[in-house]
């Protein structure tokens, strides 16, 4: 679990007039100067969930598949709690985010137990954004309204592309059909923050295919949308593929 603020310690603990500038750049654009400026004194809170179904090919952050994890789910979630519970107060937070690895391969009850411990050692925001990063394919109907129905209230969707031939290439296990039902089962759920997270520049992909990718995200009209360059990281397959003789993605196509 790793805390995050640009403020000084004394800027935290009442934080009343924290409060009243947050108000007054409510509804301003993401991009607004006041916005920013008062972004400066938020403070966040980032909880790593490392479990996947697989790891990617690309992947090199800290993750464990059922082919290597050593200790079960639950095993994990406790010695969570434990640690939330022993940190010193930093809060109160105006967001918190729940990342991985793969949040959503957790049930519904262990991520609001989580949620709750962070809320009881530091305090949670009224209207603040708690976010979860979760695959389309595990994203049924009946999990996202039982994610829905804790503190979350921002879904991140991990996407990738819209090229189901791009997708096989990244190692991924959804179509893009499976994403764009995804967004639909956030909207249903009741998520008023939905993000789609891309990623471009892979040997598989044509100009013409990631121009498809971005405008099939754009008409599912998400709240935001996030877009990263395909990077060979030491250590992965993907590093051992081109070390291998497989062509790496190219940085000045990326770049265009």
């Amino acid at each position: 679990m790793s805390y995050d603020s640009h403020s000084s310690p004394s800027g935290g603990g009442g934080g009343g007039g924290q409060r009243a500038e947050r108000s007054e750049v409510e509804g301003d654009a993401p991009d607004s100067p006041q916005l920013a400026d008062a972004a400066i004194k938020l403070r966040s809170a980032y909880i790593h969930i490392p479990f996947c179904a697989r790891r990617c090919p690309y992947c090199d952050f800290a993750v464990v598949t059922p082919d290597d994890r050593t200790s079960p789910v639950v095993g994990y979630v406790e010695a969570l709690v434990a640690e939330i519970g022993m940190a010193d107060p930093w809060g109160p937070l105006d967001a918190v985010n729940l990342g991985g690895g793969t949040p959503s391969t957790l049930a519904a009850d262990d991520l609001s137990r989580i949620v709750t411990a962070v809320d009881a050692a530091h305090g949670i925001r009224e209207g603040a954004e708690v976010s979860i990063e979760v695959n389309p394919e595990d994203w049924s109907p009946a999990y996202a309204e039982s994610v829905a129905g804790t503190r979350f209230n921002r879904v991140s969707l991990g996407v990738q592309s819209f090229d189901d031939a791009v997708l096989a290439a990244l190692g991924r296990q959804h179509t893009a059909r499976d994403a764009e039902e995804a967004v639909g089962v956030a909207r249903d759920a009741g998520f008023n923050s939905i993000n789609v997270d891309l990623i471009y520049g892979s040997t598989a992909e044509s100009d013409a295919s990631w121009r498809g990718t971005v405008e099939r995200a754009l008409a599912l009209e998400p709240d935001h949308l996030s877009a990263y360059a395909l990077t060979v990281e030491p250590g992965t397959q993907l590093s051992r593929d081109v070390l291998g003789g497989a062509p790496a993605p190219d940085g000045d196509t990326q770049a265009d």
